[in-house]
């Protein structure tokens, strides 16, 4: 049986002392492959190595950065087969979502690269101001090592070669990943993909690094180790706190970048109820359920117009849910959270498959709503929550009480958006992306995407964690002040 180590640069960790497996949700039971828990010295040594790379990578030619990501993105595309079938043994997830999912991740290492053909993507400044003998530009620097924590709901599009790896090479900085350890094995695969490319490019030993790890104590010496200056993160509130926590304890805190929980609300308006009812009972069947509900933009919470269409669409979307097939979650670890959490507020509908969840719509009252804070928080699973409304000020009012959000979707026609201006406005005070007619899974990689929001859907709401601006995020200005 082959054990698969950490790599500290271009070299393997050679401790095998603690080591551990992933689980196949599908078929109930350990996957045979075992991963070895890198040391906390090793940890340190990459942090040093990442460091040292830095003084030299981020002085890299814009072209040989380039050719890094396209060449990550090769290599991916080249090992396909094999990505894809430890992706889906490890996630339970289908060979379809796999696919697209990679075509995705190559896709983003190839826009990064093409992002930085832009003549002016560094943004340069230069100001030659009258009363005084000097000129002063401007331009951006890489931030130096950053560390990313791999997610454990997209094992490639936002883990090892995901959109935090991506930026941040492109911005000329030294990644090091810390593995999920719910797809190990995918992330140890895509590693070896970078590693290999980097060294074909002879970029600096420390570049990049990836650390295997079930627990918390290489994350806590990351966040603390005064080589790293940023984190990107991408998962639970929970998660994503503790990071910024860790961070405000060092001697010299750091930007921690993270993506964390958001409920996505969506709000329907009449007029769409009327004219297209069976269109969004389908549209909204999909989203709810599609792979378990494990999506940071899963709706999760439906506010509908209390009329005789609302009081349709709410019935007839409760039973096709009920009539979906079970999904399966990606491990025994977020089933049992997810499973508690419901059954704070519900009845469980317990399924034959073990760690499947039925997809379900959850109805409850505005006052219900109002009163109790489970319902504020992200339910990770195949379900969303229904609060039938009666008139636009307890709409606002319920809007209001909302935290962060990563989207916020209006169903409704023109005249109704110009109407609930107010309201729209209230949704654009919290959420990174405002949806009109359409659901709010999927998120496209371009350059105006925005996937963030104020906390707790983003740790900053200035920065996005997809699309090319994500870059700046790893970058900070430096002012040269010269004489004339």
């Amino acid at each position: 049986m082959m054990l698969y180590t950490s790599r500290i640069g271009y070299t393997f960790s050679e401790d095998t002392t603690t080591r551990f497996s992933t689980f196949n949700c599908l078929q109930n039971e350990v996957n045979k492959e075992e991963y070895c828990v890198v040391t906390i010295k090793d940890a340190q040594r990459a942090a040093v190595l990442a460091s040292k790379a830095a003084r030299l990578f981020k002085n890299t030619e814009v072209s040989v950065r380039v050719d890094f990501l396209n060449g990550i993105a090769d290599e991916l595309e080249l090992k396909r087969s094999e990505l894809t079938n430890m992706y889906c043994k490890e996630s339970s997830l289908s060979v379809q979502r796999a696919n697209s999912e990679l075509d995705r991740t190559i896709f983003q290492l190839r826009n990064y690269g093409h992002y930085l053909l832009y003549e002016h993507w560094n943004r340069p400044l230069v100001s030659e101001p009258e009363q005084v003998p000097f000129k002063i530009e401007t331009r951006l620097q890489a931030i130096g090592p950053v560390a990313v924590f791999g997610s454990s709901n997209f094992p490639f599009a936002y883990s090892t070669a995901g959109g935090d790896t991506a930026s941040a090479l492109a911005a000329g900085c030294p990644v090091i990943v810390k593995a999920h350890p719910m797809h190990a094995g995918t992330s140890w695969l895509v590693a070896e993909c970078i590693i290999k490319v980097a060294q074909e490019h002879q970029l600096p030993d420390g570049v990049f690094s990836h650390l295997l790890d079930n627990g918390h104590d290489i994350g806590e010496e990351l966040v603390g180790n005064e080589y790293i200056k940023a984190v990107g993160f991408t998962g639970s509130i929970r998660g994503g706190r503790a990071l910024m926590d860790l961070s405000a304890k060092r001697d010299a805190p750091i930007p921690v970048f993270a993506e964390m929980g958001s409920i996505n609300p969506v709000v329907f308006f009449q007029s769409e109820l009327e004219k297209n009812l069976e269109l969004w009972i389908d549209k909204f069947t999909g989203s709810i359920s599609n792979d378990a509900g494990q999506f940071c933009t899963k709706p999760g919470l439906l506010f509908v117009n209390q009329s005789t269409e609302g009081m349709q669409f709410v019935a007839e979307l409760k039973q096709q849910l009920s009539v979906t097939e079970p999904k399966c979650h990606l491990h025994p670890n977020l089933f049992k959270n997810y499973k508690e959490q419901v059954e704070e507020s519900f009845e469980w509908i317990k399924c034959k498959q073990p760690y499947h969840s039925q997809p379900v719509l959850r109805e409850v009252s505005a006052r219900e709503y109002l009163n109790d804070y489970n319902f504020y928080e992200e339910f990770f699973g195949p379900q969303a929550i229904v609060v039938l409304y009666k008139s636009r000020e307890e709409l606002m009012e319920m809007l209001h009480k909302l935290g962060g959000q990563l989207t916020t979707t209006f169903i409704g026609s023109e005249e109704e958006f110009r109407t609930h201006e107010e309201i729209i406005d209230c949704a654009k005070e919290k959420a990174g992306r405002i949806i009109f007619n359409g659901v709010p899974t999927g998120v496209t990689v371009c350059d105006a995407m925005v996937h963030g929001g104020t906390y707790p859907a983003a740790s900053d709401s200035r920065f996005t964690a997809v699309g090319t601006q994500s870059i700046y995020r790893f970058l900070r200005p430096v002012a040269l002040q010269m004489i004339r």
